[in-house]
């Protein structure tokens, strides 16, 4: 019998089942008393937590390590009621564990605690969990690729260069632009210049020599702002900035130096070749982004003159600094900001960027003087015609915001703050007289939406319209041994205080739901199964990914929604460790 751990956990594009168990050594106690069957017992955990780690990109868990911190990491157990301890291993991308029953979290004692992921491939996350109520707790790490120009990200557009070619000496031998090409997925495109004459160095001071090669990829400020590095985000003191958009930049050489200032050959500049006005006035690198989110071009038009700050983030040493302002210009439909590193129009100073061995994020912010900085406090209530929980999404959206997340949308009414539909937490920048919007995307339904000018306070209701593709099934997903066996382990009737469903749709629906707990019919525990029993929305005919997960050990079990309300799912124990005898 493996050691698990147990409680409702959010999966990324699954549903599982967690179950609670005892402070037991399990298999030291089956070889003491082989003869007899051990049972698994544990006062209920009061405040399960669940937690997910999966690709932004793609939506599939991450393998990851979890390291936990802050006030509340002290009070955290696993299935045992042993402390969970500050650093866990995640293979599958799902967790489950649970708060101490001495912790009572309430709105004028919140309990919080931060949980930082790092995995190979991705950059590192850290979320702060803040609850305010005793029941289930849940989180999700969504994890951002490493930049890979050929690599499609939402949000994003990119373009990879080797044209620049620079002599013995580091000069550039003719000016050179690159340039994003516009696309579906992205609201933003950007531009390089590099001037003719321009000496790109590395951080050692060395030039950079013989071909060149150039990466950049354009960030858009609302599903392009998720696809950030999570650092770019944020400012020196850890509060979330309004990021209207961002431009990656690397240039390398053949021996692998990255540019991380430039000068000139102190001859002259050649002067020929397509440039911009930054080269024009003798400017050594021009990085300019065009952003055509109308929340942005209409905010600005609004504020008639706003100076943007630039921030340049380095995944190499994760460090963040403020290195310049630029004016940010209305060109028809577009709002232009602008990079002029060197010359006589210079806004920024790269002597002050980190390690640019792995490139640098340039984002442009805005800045304090337009806005105020608080929690998203903002009272939603969610009317949901059905009775039963429905698989869904809900995305705020606005100046310098976008946040979304895939969520269970509660049976009935739910009313709950912005911060806990989207699972965040902390002070966002709130630009004044900006106009805000919150969507809410049934599976299988029709979107509804409302425009909000504060997301920090407030009250608005969603009615949600009944989805004609869905219906209400009762769901049974199960741990079951096979005809003539049964448990290694029994389980009694406390154990599955912590039992919860998760799922999804494949291939297109919501990649990770998790009923709420009145959803939660019942659980029923035997010598010969384990099983869930719940009242879940899903539409005939699709097929849908299920999973249960106890410990780190998962089953999946793909099927397809059956006409009648009744839907019976098996889940194999042995995949999770639960072994089946004679």
């Amino acid at each position: 019998m493996t050691r698990r751990f147990s409680n409702p956990t959010r999966l990324i594009a699954t549903l599982f089942i967690a179950l609670l168990a005892t402070a037991c050594d399990f298999q030291a106690a089956e070889d003491a008393f082989n003869e007899f069957q051990i049972v698994i017992g544990l006062d209920p955990i009061e405040s399960p937590v669940a937690g997910v780690v999966y690709d932004l990109s793609s939506g599939q868990p991450v393998a990851a390590t979890l390291t936990f911190g802050g006030a509340g990491a002290s009070s955290l157990i696993d299935a045992y009621s042993d402390p969970l301890g500050s650093q866990v291993d995640v293979e599958g991308g799902a967790l489950t564990f649970g708060v101490a029953n001495s912790v009572t979290p309430s709105a004028s004692s919140p309990f919080v605690f931060t949980v930082t992921a790092e995995a190979s491939g991705y950059y590192t996350q850290t979320r702060t969990v803040t609850a305010t109520e005793v029941g289930g707790i849940d989180f999700e790490l969504p994890m951002v690729p490493e930049v890979d120009a050929n690599a499609r990200i939402a949000g994003t557009s990119s373009a990879q260069d080797g044209r620049v070619q620079a002599n013995e000496n580091g000069a550039v031998q003719q000016t050179v632009t690159i340039q994003t090409q516009v696309n579906a997925e992205a609201q933003a495109t950007a531009m390089a210049t590099v001037s003719a004459g321009t000496i790109a160095l590395s951080t050692t001071g060395q030039p950079l020599t013989g071909q060149l090669q150039t990466q950049i990829r354009a960030y858009d400020p609302s599903q392009g702002s998720v696809s950030l590095p999570q650092g770019a985000s944020l400012s020196g003191s850890g509060t979330n900035q309004a990021v209207i958009g961002g431009i990656y930049f690397l240039m390398t050489d053949g021996s692998g130096q990255a540019a991380a200032t430039f000068t000139d050959a102190g001859s002259g500049k050649n002067g020929f070749g397509k440039s911009g006005a930054c080269e024009q006035a003798g400017g050594f690198l021009e990085l300019t982004i065009t952003i055509t989110d109308p929340a942005i071009l209409a905010a600005v038009q609004a504020l008639g003159s706003v100076t943007a700050e630039i921030w340049g983030y380095t995944p190499a040493d994760a460090a963040n600094n403020q290195i310049g302002s630029t004016q940010l210009a209305v060109n028809g439909a577009a709002v232009e900001g602008t990079v002029c590193a060197g010359g006589t129009l210079a806004n920024v100073d790269l002597n002050n960027l980190g390690d640019v061995a792995q490139g640098a994020f340039f984002t442009l912010v805005m800045p304090p003087s337009v806005g105020t900085s608080a929690p998203l406090d903002f009272s939603l209530t969610i009317n949901n015609p059905s009775t039963a929980s429905i698989p869904g999404t809900i995305t705020l959206e606005g100046p310098g915001m976008y946040a979304n997340r895939s969520l269970s949308l509660p049976g009935s009414t739910k009313t709950r703050t912005l911060a806990q539909w989207l699972g965040v937490s902390g002070n966002y920048f709130i630009v004044n007289g900006g106009t805000y919007s919150i969507t809410i995307q049934p599976d299988g339904g029709a979107p509804e939406s409302t425009s909000i000018a504060d997301p920090s306070s407030g009250a608005a209701t969603i009615n949600l319209s009944a989805a004609a593709a869905t219906i209400t099934y009762t769901v049974e997903a199960s741990f079951t041994c096979p005809v003539g066996t049964s448990f290694d382990v029994a389980v009694d009737d406390t154990s599955l205080d912590g039992v919860s469903v998760f799922y999804r749709r494949l291939p297109t629906g919501a990649p990770k739901v998790i009923p709420n707990d009145e959803n939660v019919v019942k659980d029923t525990d035997q010598s010969t199964y384990i099983r869930v029993e719940a009242q879940l929305s899903g539409i005939p005919g699709s097929q849908y990914e299920f999973t249960g997960v106890l410990d780190n050990s998962q089953a999946v079990v793909e099927t397809t929604a059956p006409a009648q309300a009744n839907w019976s799912i098996t889940l194999d124990s042995d995949d999770v460790g639960i072994n089946c005898g004679n």
